[in-house]
């Protein structure tokens, strides 16, 4: 999880923050500059891509929750990928992601 946050403290936020999503789903919460505004709540599912730039990185932002709905098992199967000399690593990085959130933030930082 993460708690509300702006990126105020950021030099160029004319520069996109891309995030990406793998494994388990969660919530994200998208508000206003102030804390009064109520925030709209988005799905991030194993595969989202989400991307903020200027104005949205000075609104609050949250991940309060994660979803634990197997939903790479539904994209591979229950089983995943067969296991094989070849297939092994990609096996264990899919069982892993099955259970765990994995979130790749992109930013430039000059």
């Amino acid at each position: 999880t993460l708690s509300g946050h702006t990126d105020h403290s950021e030099h160029n936020l004319r520069a996109p923050l891309i995030s990406i999503s793998l494994g388990q789903s969660a919530i994200f919460l998208l508000g206003g500059e102030t804390l009064d505004t109520k925030p709209n709540p988005y799905l991030l599912t194993s595969g989202s891509v989400a991307v903020m730039y200027e104005e949205s990185r000075l609104c609050y932002h949250a991940v309060p929750r994660i979803i634990c709905d197997n939903g790479v098992k539904r994209m591979f199967g229950e089983t995943g990928i067969p296991d094989s000399n070849q297939m092994r690593d990609l096996d264990f990085v899919l069982r892993y992601i099955n259970n765990h959130r994995i979130n790749l933030n992109i930013r430039q930082v000059n």
